[in-house]
């Protein structure tokens, strides 16, 4: 983590230098400079990279075994190989300030639903997890602010995951950092669609140990180190004022 810090620093270090040497010679785009904040929303459908590793520690345990058929009248389940995820929705929101045509600060809020990873053991039968990530981050924003951008700076992240039948998440809380570059068009309107490549990192958590037990058998989920570390493609619209 403190690798990824200094590269953060070295990186942000290098996009205010680039924007200041560009903006010093960008005096006509300057009195042109109108909008100076941006709001958008995405929605991402789906994230894989931390479902991947969550589904083979149940592999490894003991919870990836095939659901036999089953029938109750004329109703039936067909067989299902587990572990598998139900995916959900991630959303994310950010505002810009944009004190200069060619860079600008943000303020970005995500919430990343990995949905639920349910595992089958032929002995104990189902254990299901339940995981999202909050996370917030104040980030440089360099380019051309009426069209595309990169942006990068730290986060506070929060995994918040239970064990299914549970009511309650457990909460963990890392510093991290996000990345993404933007898209937005058409340029100069006061409304705009938007895409987004987003990178988060997030670094490492422990998930478990959760334990299933019936008729005597108990099979247990151990703890286990998932990386929270993903990319994401969201897509979304937002406004310039």
């Amino acid at each position: 983590m403190k690798r990824i810090f200094k590269q953060l620093i070295v990186l942000v270090a290098g996009m205010f230098w680039i924007s200041t040497a560009h903006g010093q010679n960008s005096n006509s785009s300057s009195q042109k400079f109108g909008k100076h904040f941006t709001i958008s929303a995405y929605l991402n459908p789906e994230i894989t990279a931390p479902v991947k590793s969550l589904e083979e520690g149940m592999r490894t345990y003991g919870f990836g075994h095939t659901r036999p058929r089953d029938c109750f009248f004329f109703f039936c389940i067909p067989e299902t190989d587990f572990p598998k995820t139900y995916s959900d929705l991630t959303w994310m929101g950010k505002i810009t300030y944009h004190h200069h045509p060619n860079y600008g600060l943000s303020l970005l809020y995500s919430v990343d639903k990995f949905g639920e990873t349910v595992g089958y053991s032929s002995s104990v039968g189902k254990l299901g997890i339940e995981h999202e990530m909050q996370s917030i981050s104040t980030q440089l924003t360099i380019g051309f602010y009426d069209i595309i951008s990169l942006s990068a700076g730290p986060s506070l992240h929060t995994l918040r995951i239970k064990e299914s039948s549970f009511v309650s998440y457990e909460k963990s809380r890392k510093l991290g950092a996000d990345m993404d570059l933007t898209l937005r068009f058409p340029k100069k309107s006061l409304f705009f669609v938007s895409a987004d490549i987003h990178y988060k990192w997030a670094g490492n958590y422990s998930v478990g140990p959760y334990s299933k037990s019936l008729n005597n058998t108990t099979v247990t989920f151990h703890e286990t180190k998932v990386n929270y570390n993903h990319l994401t493609v969201a897509y979304g619209f937002g406004v310039r004022f």
